[in-house]
């Protein structure tokens, strides 16, 4: 089975709330941390790059596999 992933905003260009919202994850300072991660380390701002970033280093239960 072949899964493609469509990248569908720029997490640069939202507020907190609104990837909260479009990611279906809490609205708290967890957004902030990745997104400034993702800035200092030059990683794409594509939704996908974020939730990889989120789920590792802060998801209770990981559902994103690679």
């Amino acid at each position: 089975m072949t899964i493609n992933f469509t990248f569908t905003f720029s997490v640069f260009d939202k507020t907190s709330k609104e990837i909260a919202e479009l990611c279906n994850i809490p609205n708290d300072q967890r957004i902030q941390k990745v997104i400034k991660i993702m800035k200092e380390q030059n990683i794409p701002d594509t939704d996908f790059e974020f939730l990889k970033l989120y789920d590792f280093y802060f998801a209770d239960n990981p559902d994103i596999t690679f």
